[in-house]
Order: structure tokens, then C-alpha cells, then sequence
């Protein structure tokens, strides 16, 4: 089965832009042709019910901008990044955003320099920065008759980009604002990576996720919600995991070896730590960080593992589906994943090493998700008739239950540490709980997930996390009773 991805692929932040465009006293300010036709212009562009420069992140979608805040409409920023992709193949750079959305504070502090004998500047809550919905771009554009001015002049209206600061009084070759013309084309369809999803949760009010952009994101709380870029260039399809406390994520690369953000005293890194993990391989790791689980280019199951040497990486064996999630026990020696016949498959580690050994009848679905609880004894799936099934064991071996519902193919599954709590999407895009109760129970948590979406949850299962149709980072959470917020964000369709 396929699903949709976004138009714009993986690519680093725009590249950087001159320091002198960066400064606050010489960035663009948007002047317009006069005071009244600015003010005209910005009260048409009003949406959401908001004021000018008064909109919530969360209401946004993020952009590489490099003065002010990095955020523009969403239909705006998607129309932002696939310009950006056809700059790129003409130049061989994307497209320099200098500043998108200007809050109000920063447009009166442009204003106030402007009365006092500084840059041009339009009126507070006049400007279409204001709304979101106007960029001023740099690296080389900003130069009126240059190739790439002169480029963006024939090329940007067609994605619903105006050169309307060529029209100004103080004319602004920078400056360009979004009309809502632009209609994306069909998305391309494509092969999905492991049904894991690149949405990874922790308990300590931390969310990461693959951006739009193709970079790291973090989504924290402090004390309401944030969105922030880590860095990085997370590969298309890659899941996303997460150490237990949030300070280390897990991703694969473009170049297919896993990478490793990390928290300390300066902020946030992002290293290569090796392996070679095969096209649309899921990926686990153990809770403390030390070990990473994946399936290699060879179609066996590895592990990466730390130690006073550094990291090391090793075959475990057995042979991995494509595209089969891999799920692990908190302590990660119990890992599970769905072999090349279509068996789920328990590698374990005891006094003789690891072993591998397929679950004797239990045939999971092409399109499943995979999870598991902290200890490693049962896990969660879908069965080829589209319900939540588990597989469990204890004193007498490993049996098989049928827990019900119906789950969306390709629906990522999270369960709780003690596995009395399991997440996942439904055949209607619901966010959907399955608990035990005492016997097992499903519930509708409400919500409506993208194609794609990833989905994750923290480990007692009150906060669950997933990708809103309109592409933003949502949550829904116990209070009581299940109830949904955007977080915002943009996040990179899997």
C-alpha cells in the first residue's frame, strides 16, 4: 500500500545570509506605497480571527527565516517550500528567507526607529508580515536586476508569491507576498518506511518529530507549548526515537547511518554514530540510549551499541521484513519485529547470547504497526484481518489474543510500560485507545490523523501525539476525559 508524502524533499536550513541583512537596524521593514494603501492591503489579508501580529505559533507553520519569528500561514509555507524547491534547481541553494511573520512588538520597535530617522517602516498592525503572509528574501534577490531578483520576479506568482515591493514608494526587491492563488500539484505516492512513524514522545514534556523542512524538531513545553529546530537532515521515511528522559533522539541519515541529537550544557548536537540501515527499516532504542535496534542493508537485525569505546555495531541475525517496525523492551533485551515471511519474531539476549526465534503462528499484517511493553512480553499488532491483536507469554509459552478494533493500515502503534493501554489510528483517521478494563476495552480518543502520520505516546498513556490533517503536531491528552490541542509545528509527512 502507498501513502502520500509532502511535496518538498529533505534539505538543510537555507543557507545562510550576509550579516548586514541579519542586523535588526538594517532588515527589511515593509515601507508599502503609503500609510492608508498598506493599512487597506494588511485589513484584507485578516484570518483566523486574529489581530495583526498577535498570532500564535501554534496557529503557524515554521520556515527558515533568519531575523524575527520563523513562521508563515500554513498554506503560505507550503507554498513557501515548494518555491523554494524550484530556486533550488535553478541555483543550486534554496531560497533565503531574511524574516517572515513580525510580530507587533518588532514591528513598533522597526516604527519607532523609523520616526527617528531610521529605515522606512509601515504603521503597527498594517504590515502583511504582520499576517503571515509576506517574506522578505535574501541571497541575491534582495538585489533588484540581478539574475535570481529577476528569476523570482517571472517565477514566484506562479506559486502565489507577488513581487508587490517593487511597487512600493521606497521600492523593496525583497519583498513579496502570498495571494492564496497557489494549488499545490497531486503529491507523488510512494513506498511508506516501517509503519513506526517519525513522531517520538517522552515523559519529560518533550516531543521530537522529522519537520517539513526535512530537520529535527523539538516540541516542549515551558510552560506552554514551543517549536523549535534541532538541526540535522533526517532522512525520508525515517522513523524518529527517543531516549527515555529526552536528551539523545535517533534517526537515519540520507546517507543511511543512524545519527544521534544530544542535549548538554551548550545546547543541542548532532553526530553520526554509524551502521547502515536498510530503505524503510524501523528503528528502536533501548531506554537509557545505549543501544539502537534496526534492520541493516542486509536485511538482518543489528544493534548499535555504547560503551567506554564508543559506539559499535553488530549483527544480531534473523531476516527483517521491509518495512517492519522494530519494537524493544525498556531494558533492550527483548526486541520484536515481523520477519521475511510475514511472522512476528522475538530476538532476546540471555547468558548465551542473542537468540532468534519466530512466534509460531502468528502472521502479522503487511501494513501493521508494532509496540510493545517495558518488560517485552506481549506485543501489540495488527492482524491480517485489520483488528488489534496481541501476542503475549508467560508460564506456558507464547499465546495470541484478539483485542478488536479497527486499525488504519500503516497506523503506527503505541502501548503503556505496563500494556494496559494501547494507541492507535483507526479505519476512520480517529485516535483511538484500546485499555483493559478489566477485560479489553476500545475507546475513541477523537482527533483526525494525516495519511501518514506518525504517532506516539508517553509511557503511562495520558498524552498521545500525532499529525493533524492540516500537517501540525497534535496532542491529545487526559483532563479528564480525552481532549485534543494543536501543538503546531510542521511535520514531514511518512
Amino acid at each position: 500500500m502507498a501513502t502520500v508524502v509532502t511535496l518538498h524533499p529533505a534539505r538543510a536550513s537555507a543557507a545562510t545570509v550576509p550579516a548586514d541583512l541579519r542586523d535588526l537596524d538594517r532588515s527589511m521593514p515593509e515601507g508599502g506605497p503609503s500609510s492608508n494603501a498598506r493599512s487597506a492591503a494588511a485589513s484584507t489579508a485578516a484570518w483566523g480571527g486574529y489581530s495583526n501580529g498577535e498570532i500564535p505559533p501554534t496557529a503557524m507553520s515554521p520556515v527558515p527565516a533568519e531575523v524575527g519569528d520563523p513562521y508563515l500561514r500554513p498554506d503560505a509555507a507550503a507554498a513557501y517550500f515548494d518555491l523554494s524547491d524550484a530556486f533550488e534547481r535553478a541555483f543550486g541553494v534554496p531560497l533565503v528567507i531574511t524574516e517572515a511573520y513580525r510580530g507587533l512588538a518588532r514591528q513598533q520597535l522597526l516604527w519607532d526607529r523609523y520616526q527617528n530617522g531610521g529605515n522606512l517602516a509601515a504603521y503597527p498592525g498594517t504590515s502583511v508580515h504582520g499576517w503571515a503572509l509576506a517574506c522578505d528574501f535574501g541571497g541575491g534577490v534582495q538585489t533588484p536586476g540581478s539574475t535570481r531578483k529577476n528569476w523570482m520576479n517571472a517565477n514566484a506568482p506562479a506559486f502565489g508569491w507577488q513581487p508587490r515591493g517593487d511597487s512600493f514608494s521606497s521600492p523593496e526587491a525583497w519583498h513579496f507576498e502570498y495571494d492564496g492563488s497557489y494549488s499545490p500539484p497531486p503529491a507523488t505516492v510512494v513506498d511508506t518506511a516501517a509503519n513506526q512513524g517519525n513522531i517520538a514522545a517522552t515523559d519529560g514534556a518533550a516531543v521530537y518529530f522529522a519537520g517539513a523542512d526535512g530537520r529535527l524538531w523539538n516540541a516542549y513545553t515551558n510552560p506552554g507549548w514551543n517549536v523549535a529546530p534541532i538541526g540535522g537532515n533526517v532522512r525520508a521515511l525515517s522513523p524518529v526515537v527517543a531516549k527515555a528522559d529526552g536528551q539523545a533522539v535517533y534517526y537515519a541519515g540520507p546517507d543511511n547511518r543512524v545519527y544521534n541529537a544530544y542535549y548538554n550544557a551548550s545546547g543541542w548536537n548532532v553526530i553520526a554514530i554509524g551502521g547502515s540501515i536498510a530503505a524503510k527499516s524501523g528503528l528502536a532504542v533501548r531506554d537509557d540510549g545505549t543501544a539502537v535496534y534496526f534492520a541493516g542493508g542486509d536485511g538482518r537485525l543489528y544493534n548499535g551499541y555504547h560503551n567506554s569505546s564508543g559506539w559499535n555495531f553488530a549483527a544480531i541475525g534473523g531476516s527483517v521484513r521491509s518495512g517492519s517496525p522494530i519494537a524493544t523492551s525498556t531494558d533492550g533485551l527483548a526486541i520484536f519485529f515481523v520477519n521475511s515471511t510475514g511472522i512476528l519474531t522475538n530476538a532476546y539476549y540471555n547468558a548465551s547470547g542473542w537468540n532468534v526465534a519466530p512466534i509460531s503462528g502468528v502472521t502479522v499484517d503487511t501494513d501493521s504497526g508494532l509496540a510493545t511493553n517495558a518488560a517485552g512480553t506481549t506485543a501489540y499488532y495488527r492482524g491480517t484481518d485489520g483488528a488489534l491483536y496481541n501476542a503475549y507469554h508467560n508460564a506456558t509459552g507464547w499465546h495470541v489474543g484478539k483485542i478488536g478494533g479497527s486499525v488504519r493500515a500503516k497506523s503506527p502503534i503505541e502501548a503503556s510500560s505496563d500494556g494496559t493501554a494501547v494507541d492507535f489510528i483507526g479505519a476512520d483517521d480517529q485516535i483511538y485507545n484500546a485499555y483493559q478494563s478489566p477485560g479489553w476495552k476500545i475507546g475513541v480518543v477523537g482527533g483526525s490523523a494525516r495519511a501518514g502520520s506518525g504517532l506516539s505516546a508517553n509511557s503511562d498513556g495520558t498524552a498521545i501525539y500525532y499529525t493533524g490533517t492540516d500537517g501540525r503536531l497534535y496532542n491529545a491528552y487526559q483532563k479528564p476525559g480525552w481532549k485534543i490541542g494543536a501543538i503546531g509545528g510542521s511535520v514531514r509527512s511518512n
